[in-house]
């Protein structure tokens, strides 16, 4: 199986971590897993950390929605990488990223996971925007998080 994990890469906390160590065990040659990474943000020390593992690593560009123009250029440079590429499945890790690249993977016709390292509320307007595109399957970090999905996204899957 092939995935792209998109996300933003300008930050390094607890997500990032969790990032870098699913691509390492990932590298494992026994696993039938090929994992890639898209990154807005490729200037960080996680874009270093991942590259160190030897994943790919693609860059999107800077994307803010405060500026409509970035994300829409991003959103091309994913569009373009979804038609060079053929991946299985696309991984967002926030609503950040869900809001801005779901509209493009659905788009593209693939599988569409998020990973959730948060509750998704939906009374926060970044979670209303990424619930605007609901993935085929919410991946929780913790009974807290998955708690929370049932009633932001009611239908999907949840692991």
């Amino acid at each position: 199986m092939r995935a792209l994990i998109l996300h933003s890469g300008n930050l390094y906390g607890g997500v990032e971590t969790a990032l870098v160590s699913l691509v390492r065990a990932s590298r494992d040659p026994a696993k039938d897993l090929d994992l890639a990474v898209a990154l807005c943000f490729d200037d960080g020390r996680v874009a270093g950390e991942l590259r160190e593992t030897g994943v790919t690593v693609h860059t999107l560009g800077a994307a803010r929605l405060s500026r409509p123009w970035q994300t829409w250029q991003a959103r091309s440079r994913l569009r373009r990488l979804l038609d060079a590429q053929r991946f299985d499945l696309c991984i967002t890790l926030s609503t950040w990223t869900h809001a801005i690249f779901a509209p493009v993977v659905r788009g593209r016709d693939l599988p569409l996971v998020a990973w959730a390292h948060d509750r998704w509320t939906g009374t926060r307007w970044l979670d209303r925007l990424a619930m605007r595109v609901p993935p085929d399957l919410v991946v929780a970090n913790s009974r807290y998080t998955a708690d929370a999905m049932p009633t932001v996204l009611p239908g999907v899957p949840l692991r």
